[in-house]
């Protein structure tokens, strides 16, 4: 139970870290010296008895942030967002968070939401973290509801990243 507690605080400061920052000059200067330190990567497991999306990897190494960046960006360019097929054909959700540091501290993080289809397709798409995205479990309901609240707009289509292949 104290182990649930201590991931939800983590996840809950993950999310709230970012919106603290402070607005002067020199904050905005050393924000723009960030530099992408990690990639927290999060799972929707539905047989899992820890809240949800748990923790199930973090790529520090550079060269796979690189090549993870540069996998994103590649399906960023594609000219057309794609349709999604139906919530029930999905059958992996992911979420991306993008660590960004200056001085060795947390100065902000992004999110993509990652989904796989039951015909082995990727789709990706930038969103804003909160805790609406966060349950005590996780079922076809909220599968159902975390897809409604991130839309059904601006997916792009990718390719099997990388770091989900090594």
């Amino acid at each position: 139970m104290k182990k649930v507690g201590i991931l939800f605080q983590f996840v809950l400061l993950m999310v709230l870290l970012p919106s603290c920052s402070n607005h002067d000059p020199s904050s905005q200067e050393k924000q723009s010296k960030a530099k992408l330190t990690n990639i927290h990567i999060l799972y929707y497991h539905p047989q899992s008895i820890k809240p949800q999306p748990e923790l199930i990897d973090v790529e520090y190494e550079s060269s796979q942030l690189l090549t993870t960046l540069m996998e994103v960006e590649e399906a960023g360019s594609e000219p057309q967002s794609v349709i999604l097929p139906a919530w029930n054909q999905i059958k992996r959700i992911y979420i991306l968070d993008y660590v960004y540091e200056s001085d060795s501290i947390t100065s902000e993080s992004d999110h993509e939401m990652l989904l796989w289809d039951n015909d082995g397709n990727y789709y990706i798409k930038p969103f804003v973290m909160t805790s609406d995205y966060l349950y005590d479990t996780y079922n076809e309901k909220t599968k159902e509801e975390i897809l409604h609240r991130v839309g059904s707009d601006n997916w792009k289509s990718i390719k099997p990243l990388t770091i989900f292949t090594n």
